[in-house]
């Protein structure tokens, strides 16, 4: 008899091993099962993410580009105005638009004029080819006559902002052109798109 019972012993903690083993499986595949589904989830949540902040910020790029090419026909129309003259459009360019705005800068000849708001006034004098990485971007704005968006640039204040810059034009006599220099907006950059420290 106790030879029996010595083998049912056996078979039951070797069933009883067998179920906690397969027990033991399932959880783990569950486990795994879980794990993929968050990070597919968590994937899809940082792709849906990324396109509402791309489209966001296509948006700020699109207004900067208008505000700047405004600001080029301004110029360009007004022909002998100085940059310091044009403030009240800046200000008023300023009003009018929905885009996280840092500032507004008017670079006659390369160097900077004039600043909107005039919190930005260390801006001014500012030569907006000392930059290497700028200096070619904004040596291929006046070459394609064209819009460039350079950045992200840290400002004074410490925050980040991406500038979009344009190059004016002024039409003489002969229908010549000449430089004037650059219309400038700054537009703040997202947190989400700040440089981790």
């Amino acid at each position: 008899m106790k030879l029996s019972e010595s083998r049912q012993q056996s078979k039951n903690i070797i069933i009883t091993a067998c179920v906690f083993l397969i027990g033991l499986l399932c959880w783990g595949v569950m486990l795994q099962d879980l794990y993929t589904k968050r990070i597919l989830s968590l994937r899809e949540h940082c792709r849906l993410d990324a396109v509402v902040f791309a489209d966001e910020l296509q948006q700020d790029f699109s207004e900067g580009e208008s505000i700047v090419k405004a600001l080029a026909l301004t110029i360009g129309n007004s022909q002998n105005q100085s940059a310091e003259g044009l403030g009240h459009v800046m200000e008023i360019v300023a009003s009018r638009t929905d885009i996280p705005l840092d500032s507004i800068l008017l670079a006659p000849n390369g160097v900077v004029a004039a600043v909107y708001p005039d919190l930005r006034s260390s801006a001014l004098g500012y030569d907006i080819f000392a930059e290497p990485k700028r200096k070619l971007a904004m040596q291929y704005s006046l070459q394609a006559h064209a819009f460039a968006v350079i950045g992200p640039i840290e400002t004074t204040g410490g925050g980040m902002v991406m500038a979009i810059v344009n190059p004016v034009f002024l039409h003489t006599a002969g229908d010549k052109e000449s430089l004037w220099g650059f219309a400038n907006v700054l537009v703040k950059v997202p947190d989400i798109f700040a440089k981790p420290d």
